[in-house]
């Protein structure tokens, strides 16, 4: 079962793909800038800890304003909203070890080569069509990461 889409009026206002993606960029990159100032300081597990901890508010509140009624509409979206959680959890221990012993305008660049997984599971498994300019991108992307290290 898929959640319904709000009505398209209603969507309109809130419904800015881009700056919403522009907004995930500077926070998560103030993020991975602030997990090295973390890692410098404790250990991968602690900061792992501190991270999750931080994530409980921003659940909650969107929990709060979304009703709790309305979370889970789905057996199999819980169980994907599961792994989801377990694999980030497993994610950003290895991003938070990986700081802790080399410096972040390495190890940020390389973990944000994530989506190259992404695009590639969704081709195999979810047979969405990549086209050729995203295939020069993903290419390009390979040959950065080979010039950081």
């Amino acid at each position: 079962m898929t959640r319904p889409n709000p009505p398209s009026a209603a969507r309109a206002g809130l419904d800015h793909w881009l700056a919403l993606c522009l907004a995930c960029t500077v926070l998560w990159g103030v993020w991975g800038f602030l997990s090295k100032l973390l890692a410098d300081r404790v250990g991968a597990i602690e900061t792992q800890l501190l991270f999750t901890l931080g994530m409980l508010p921003a659940g909650l509140i969107a929990a709060w304003r979304v009703g709790a009624a309305a979370l889970i509409p789905s057996p199999r979206g819980i169980v994907y909203g599961l792994l989801n959680g377990l694999l980030t959890a497993l994610g950003t221990l290895c991003f938070f070890a990986a700081l802790g012993r080399v410096s972040a305008s390495i190890v940020s660049p390389l973990i944000a080569a994530y989506p190259l997984v992404t695009v590639a599971l969704a081709a195999l498994i979810l047979r969405e069509r990549i086209r050729p300019l995203q295939i020069a991108g993903a290419l390009c992307a390979v040959i950065g990461l080979a010039l950081l290290s």
